[in-house]
């Protein structure tokens, strides 16, 4: 496996650091150098006492060697793609190098391996949940990731937009701990589903309109704030906040 594929950004970063800092020391030149980086992370990273990087670890080492033979290193972080001429050419070669299989020669952390295989794995499973066809769930989100934590409510109303989320709620499947028939819709004579009730059927379009609740059930259950306030709100004005 082609390690450099393996390494994250952080670390191609301090590598490129550490490179420069063997440079120097091989330049057996008593003076002051500016170390420039456009990784606001790895600056970060060399300015903090305590953390777990063995790339800060390598970087002081040298660091300290260059030190020791009377020469002064200064970091400093460029912004990058804003035109400044040397950030560029460093990307630039930075690019060319990509289809050199020797430019990296040492190996990639555990950690680095671990991020770059959870990312791989997330991507996968997210092309594959992209796919499917005719799921439910599929139909309310779009992506595997997680929802974020944006709606701050009671408990009771974070269980109620998850069983909304999920499809499953004691007003449309009770019937299965009663061992009864599916419910349907009174009005139209259909499944009572969520979908159905937060977008489709006619009897509550004056509420969806009323409390702001999108005729898409993807729009209604997506993960917003304002719109979950929204959807609660139209199970009030429908009856059905405890019926769910």
């Amino acid at each position: 496996m082609d390690q450099r594929k393996m390494a994250g950004i952080f670390a191609a970063e301090c590598g490129a650091i550490t490179e420069a800092l063997r440079w120097i020391i091989g330049q057996n030149r008593v003076g002051t150098y500016l170390v420039c980086t456009d990784s606001f992370s790895a600056i970060t990273a060399l300015g903090k006492r305590k953390t777990k990087c063995r790339w800060k670890d390598e970087i002081n080492i040298l660091h300290n060697q260059a030190e020791c033979n009377g020469t002064e290193i200064i970091y400093m972080w460029v912004k990058s793609h804003v035109g400044i001429a040397g950030n560029e050419k460093a990307d630039e070669e930075a690019k060319q190098s990509l289809n050199d299989r020797n430019i990296w020669d040492r190996s990639v952390d555990f950690k680095e391996f671990r991020t770059v295989i959870k990312k791989r794995a997330v991507w996968r499973w997210n092309a594959e949940w992209s796919g499917k066809v005719g799921n439910k769930l599929r139909e309310v989100k779009n992506s595997v990731l997680p929802y974020r934590d944006v709606f701050v409510g009671s408990r009771k109303e974070d269980v109620i937009l998850t069983r909304l989320r999920i499809g499953h709620t004691l007003l449309t499947h009770q019937y299965l701990l009663e061992k009864d028939s599916a419910p349907r819709c009174t009005r139209c004579n259909l499944a009572l589903t969520v979908k159905h009730i937060l977008a489709e059927c006619p009897e509550f379009e004056e509420q969806r309109r009323r409390a702001g609740v999108p005729s898409n059930v993807r729009e209604a259950l997506a993960d917003d704030r304002d719109m979950a306030k929204n959807v609660l709100k139209f199970l009030k004005a429908t009856d059905m906040y405890g019926k769910v």
